[in-house]
């Protein structure tokens, strides 16, 4: 029974020692875990102090450099206002300047302007008052020659009727009134003998040697066969005006053949219808629709010489020849 009770407060003791230390297991453990919480906190209160105190360092480093940037770009836009403002105040004094320079130059276009007008005008008007000058002068030189042609010893009339009734004197013709129409005074006679040439021109044959010198012609096919079949013509036919004075073609040319080294040229001068003169001119004349072929030359020469006068008749006016046959009398 004894052993009984012991082992059973043995039991009981081991049963208690055994709480005992499990006890004393737990207390220590909440006391570390305890402890250790503790720790932790005081750790993550220290932690969150660094990190606040760290955030606020950076904040606050944060709001310097605003301040600063700020500071920075409230001084730049301040210099770039005052430079705007320097630019537009040197833009609108070069703008006013540059309005003022045009105004100017506008002022003196317009001075110039007026001054020209007023230098055209008056050389204008100088210049009409000249014309006027001049065509007063004119018009009073008309009335003079007018006065003078009407007041002087004969009329226009009668000094062109005196000149008529002299020439049909000259020509051996009694009708006192030749001027008159109706009445023919065309009857003249072979005005040679009583023509006089000018002094200052050479004579016809003069001036004939001298063109064939230079070689100069009326036609150079016709100035080429002269040379070749050694016949020349003194007068070639000519309808070309001279001095406003139509000339008639002369067709009644005779061409000779020389077989000396210098052409002779020869003239027959046709008379009217009824002139005695008719037969003596026209013997040695061989007409073809209008054309003259010279007398004597077989065929082949006849047609070269009215191929000549042909070219001759479509040719041009060869001034060399003009004071010539302005001298030469037709009928």
């Amino acid at each position: 029974m004894k052993d009984y009770t012991q082992r059973e407060i043995q039991r009981e003791n081991d049963y208690k020692h055994k709480f005992s230390v499990k006890n004393n297991r737990i207390q220590q453990n909440m006391d570390r875990y305890v402890e250790g919480t503790r720790k932790q906190q005081q750790r993550q209160l220290s932690e969150e102090l660094k990190l606040e105190n760290s955030r606020q360092m950076y904040n606050k480093k944060l709001e310097n450099d605003f301040y600063h940037q700020q500071s920075l770009r409230n001084h730049k836009q301040s210099q770039a206002y005052e430079t705007l403002c320097a630019q537009v105040k040197d833009r609108n004094l070069k703008n006013q300047f540059t309005e003022y320079v045009n105004d100017m130059e506008r002022q003196n276009i317009r001075q110039k302007t007026i001054e020209c007008n007023n230098i055209q005008k008056s050389i204008h008007n100088s210049t009409k008052k000249r014309q006027m000058m001049y065509k007063e002068m004119l018009k009073d030189q008309i009335e003079a020659k007018k006065k003078l042609r009407t007041n002087g010893n004969m009329t226009a009339v009668e000094k062109q009727m005196n000149r008529a009734e002299l020439k049909a004197y000259k020509n051996y013709d009694n009708q006192l009134y030749s001027f008159i129409p109706g009445i023919n005074h065309d009857k003249f006679i072979d005005k040679g003998k009583f023509y006089k040439k000018k002094s200052s021109m050479a004579s016809e044959g003069e001036q004939n040697r001298r063109l064939q010198e230079l070689g100069c012609g009326r036609s150079f096919n016709l100035h080429k066969n002269r040379e070749k079949h050694n016949f020349s013509a003194s007068i070639l036919p000519m309808n070309e005006p001279y001095n406003g004075t139509p000339l008639f073609i002369n067709d009644n040319v005779n061409f000779t053949i020389d077989n000396s080294t210098k052409p002779k040229p020869k003239l027959r001068i046709p008379s009217v219808e009824n002139s005695p003169y008719k037969a003596k001119h026209t013997q040695n004349l061989s007409m073809n629709g209008g054309s003259v072929i010279p007398t004597g030359l077989d065929h082949s020469m006849k047609l070269q010489s009215l191929n000549n006068q042909n070219s001759h008749r479509r040719g041009l006016n060869n001034p060399l020849y003009s004071s010539f046959d302005a001298n030469i009398p037709f009928f």
